[in-house]
């Protein structure tokens, strides 16, 4: 792994794990408001990292990344629940299920406090086959 990927993989797990210990994580309210080209933008980088995950899946974290520093930036919680979908499906496609399982759960979360039952469905749908993948690999 190059030294940029280790760097970046580094920062994300930090990330990570500040965001599930919500110590370090900044509360995203509600009532900031979002401007539509920051979200058409984040929705452009998602959709292109959804398209890669396969094919190129370096090139989707990165793309994940930026997402999420976007979606935090602008206190975008869709987005934050889209990169966390994301990289869950990375790390799933990798292998690492814990990871994956603690995106899924960040991203319910959101869906939760947004009451978006499709996305609700989504990310327990994605927990499950984590769970179900899990069993079958070890």
């Amino acid at each position: 792994m190059s030294f940029f990927r280790r760097v970046l993989f580094l920062f994300l797990m930090s990330f990570i794990q500040m965001f599930f210990d919500g110590n370090a994580f900044c509360e995203i309210t509600s009532n900031t408001s979002v401007k539509t080209n920051d979200t058409i933008k984040i929705t452009k980088i998602l959709e292109d990292g959804n398209r890669l995950k396969k094919s190129d899946p370096y090139k989707s974290m990165e793309l994940a990344n930026q997402a999420m520093s976007l979606s935090l930036a602008r206190s975008y919680k869709k987005g934050l629940m889209n990169s966390l979908i994301l990289y869950g499906v990375l790390y799933k496609n990798k292998g690492k299920y814990e990871y994956s399982a603690k995106c899924y759960f960040g991203a319910l979360k959101i869906a939760e406090e947004k009451n978006d039952l499709e996305n609700i469905s989504k990310c327990l749908n994605n927990i499950g086959s984590v769970y179900q993948s899990l069993i079958q690999n070890h």
